[in-house]
């Protein structure tokens, strides 16, 4: 596999720094929507390949197996007979390793609700070895994305899901299992209605604060703004706020006192690309005239991206390390990541040995120029970043 070293950043008194940069994954296909974890003393990487973005023609979940998070071997592959994406890691106590994701299908044709062509569920799948898994099988109720999960103070399994349907995905809803029960899944409440005054509330990411797990945060995704909400134990009552930066497909994991997401961010978020005005002016110009212009255009395929606006995936779109602070009510960007056009969804570890966060994402940047018609392949990178010189609280 190629593997490069990229450039190393310094930013400001956080000395946060690109240490390695390596391609794990280029082979021609669309590789994207994943997550990474350490279980067994070995990194597992899950991603989505397929042709191309979008559900049709439908991608498979891609299970791997590393010792040092370059070298990969492809161990399993799971496939619901729709399109499976989204893959997420949980490391069961009882010694199961899962993955979960979410399966478009076909909706049902006359008596059935008219109003979308297609439906999701939220599917799992557990193994012992990582190589030999169960059959998929459904998770809670169709149309309610499971994204993430964290264990509670009573030592259940929590998961925050949103709804996924034709009404602006307008609530999250925060799911629990017991263990050993992996695809019974009941339900705790709600924990945000936005009765459609949030557009595109979805991909939220919940972690806990404390170490005894009782108080719970989300940081979810949102047209304009990200969503940060809290909640104690039993987690029933949530308080939320808006963060005026975008983040989408946010990651967490905490490290020496901090915590730290990755996620997709607009140009326009970040503040001083140093070096990068020119790009960033000239960019985000094009994609105002697009938002402006309402034209159309099928650029990777004839039939599936009709009807979607012109640079819907364009360079203004970057993946990208912030810092979140609760008690300041602050994502603070950090640095960003080699990425252009369809990027991001990450995955995120903390390598105790070597004081680095080991990020996996994926991006089409190393396709700028594709010949029309022809759909524009993803790769999946992995970016060890330095955060030695870091300290404080959350």
């Amino acid at each position: 596999m190629p593997r490069k070293k990229a450039a190393v950043h310094g930013f400001g008194k956080y000395d946060v720094t690109i240490n390695t940069q390596f391609c794990v994954i280029s082979d021609g296909y669309h590789n994207a929507f994943l997550d990474l974890c350490t279980w067994e003393g070995s990194y597992w990487l899950a991603y989505r390949r397929a042709q191309w973005h979008d559900p049709i023609p439908p991608g498979d979940v891609v299970i791997c197996k590393s010792p040092d998070a370059y070298n990969w071997e492809e161990v399993a592959v799971i496939d619901s007979g729709g399109d499976d994406r989204d893959p997420k890691f949980i490391t069961d106590q009882e010694g199961w390793l899962v993955v979960y994701f979410g399966t478009y299908y076909k909706r049902w044709e006359g008596k059935t609700l008219s109003n979308h062509t297609r439906d999701q569920i939220t599917c799992g799948a557990q193994s012992r070895n990582g190589k030999v898994w169960s059959s998929p099988y459904q998770i809670y109720r169709p149309n309610y994305w499971l994204w993430s999960t964290q264990e509670g103070y009573n030592g259940y399994t929590y998961g925050m899901a949103y709804h996924h349907g034709n009404d602006y995905c307008n609530s999250l809803q925060l799911i629990f299992k017991s263990r050993k029960r992996f695809g019974v899944w009941e339900t705790v409440g709600p924990a945000l209605n936005a009765n459609l005054e949030l557009t595109d509330l979805s991909e939220p990411a919940l972690f806990s604060l404390d170490k005894k797990n009782e108080q719970f945060c989300c940081i979810a995704r949102s047209a304009d703004v990200t969503l940060v909400g809290t909640s104690m134990h039993p987690y029933t009552k949530w308080i939320w706020d808006e963060y005026p930066v975008i983040c989408h497909s946010p990651c967490v994991v905490k490290a020496q006192g901090k915590i730290f997401v990755a996620g997709r961010t607009r140009l326009d978020h970040i503040p001083g690309l140093d070096g990068e005005d020119n790009e960033k002016s000239e960019a985000l110009k094009k994609y105002r005239n697009f938002q402006k212009s309402y034209e159309y255009e099928d650029e990777d395929h004839e039939d599936i991206t009709a009807g979607k606006p012109k640079g819907w995936l364009s360079d203004v779109y970057k993946t990208v390390l912030f810092e979140f602070s609760l008690k300041n009510k602050d994502l603070k960007y950090l640095l960003t990541l080699p990425s252009a056009k369809d990027c991001a969804y990450p995955g995120m570890v903390y390598d105790e040995d070597t004081k680095e966060l080991v990020i996996a994402y994926y991006s089409q940047h190393a396709y700028p120029d594709m010949e029309k018609g022809i759909p524009r392949p993803a790769d999946i990178y992995v970016t060890r970043v330095g955060i030695n010189d870091l300290q404080g609280d959350v």
